[in-house]
């Protein structure tokens, strides 16, 4: 097996989402890594499986290990797995973690070990509850930002709905961590305090996610007062901007119009407090951040940084 260069940069959500699929696969499976067999002569030899080479495939990502980060409960594992079998140290990742030439032997029984210790560990319990949590906080979150929706639409006779959808661009992806992605959402809410994007705010709501394809993603909408303003799409275009201020040129941004084909009911846009649709309507684009995504979820996150956060101005 070849070694990987570790000043190699490679795209930290991609490489949470890899190691996901690691831990999946060892649990949904019974195969080893490596199998030692003996010949007449008593000769070990050590022959690799498909597992190893799974395994040797995430070598690229050890440094994308962090300890002060709070991590999904396959990531957590996976990460536990590699400390308890010596390929991460007190300093980070070991040599045996960067080069397996060094011991093969020594190699294939940590691998083999790191296979057991995942699968115990997603029998025990709380992994068991970790999992589940998952579904039943996104229930919570559906609850509570419904009851939001609520009082902000009874701010104004007419509130203005805004959703505008915020990223990385394709070329840059790669260099985004999610703490770079928390420090580009903490100067977007910071901003409400005099940007042009904020004129009106009643409140907002947004949701920090991590897709296959796409990557790190915020999705944000804002409830403003509609009386004083009705264009949807040039509020959209000033958040957008200010979102380019804050990232730079790496920035990407989708203005959320209503589309009929996707949408039986309109979510953005110019409502009346007392339309009927208004509040199903809204509920629908407010819940999209916050319901269950199996692929869409994240899975690392700075301690004790939430994926979701609203911000009601007081009335």
């Amino acid at each position: 097996m070849s070694k990987f260069n570790p000043l190699q940069r490679t795209s930290e959500a991609h490489a949470y989402i890899e190691i996901e699929k690691f831990v999946r696969l060892v649990i949904e499976t019974s195969a080893m890594p490596f199998e030692t067999k003996v010949d007449a002569n008593g000769q070990q030899t050590i022959i690799p499986r498909l597992l190893a080479n799974d395994f040797h495939k995430l070598t690229r990502y050890w440094n994308h290990y962090h300890p002060e980060y709070d991590y999904e409960v396959q990531t957590q594992a996976f990460w536990d797995s590699c400390i308890a079998t010596g390929f991460i140290g007190e300093h980070g990742p070991t040599d045996m973690a960067w080069d397996y030439s060094l011991s093969i032997h020594a190699h294939a029984y940590a691998t083999n070990d790191l296979v057991r210790f995942i699968r115990t560990r997603a029998d025990t319990k709380d992994y068991k509850r970790r999992a589940y949590d998952k579904k039943y906080q996104a229930s919570e979150k559906c609850a509570s930002i419904e009851s939001f929706i609520d009082e902000a639409l009874a701010r104004y006779a007419k509130s203005l709905v805004v959703r505008v959808d915020m990223g990385y661009q394709k070329s840059s992806s790669h260099q985004i961590t999610i703490a770079d992605v928390y420090d580009h959402v903490d100067g977007l809410c910071m901003a409400k305090q005099s940007a042009d994007a904020f004129r009106g705010l009643v409140g907002y709501a947004l949701a920090i996610e991590q897709g296959v394809t796409r990557g790190y993603h915020i999705h944000f909408v804002a409830i403003i007062d509609g009386n004083q303003f009705q264009s949807g799409r040039h509020r959209g275009a000033q958040f957008a901007s200010l979102w380019q201020r804050i990232v730079g040129n790496d920035s990407a941004a989708h203005i959320c119009d209503y589309d009929p084909v996707q949408h039986a009911v309109r979510g953005v846009g110019q409502f009346r407090r007392n339309e009927p649709d208004t509040h199903k309507g809204v509920v629908q684009t407010m819940q999209y951040l916050t319901e269950y995504k199996e692929d869409q979820y994240l899975r690392a996150r700075p301690s004790g940084r939430r994926a979701l956060r609203t911000f009601l101005k007081c009335s």
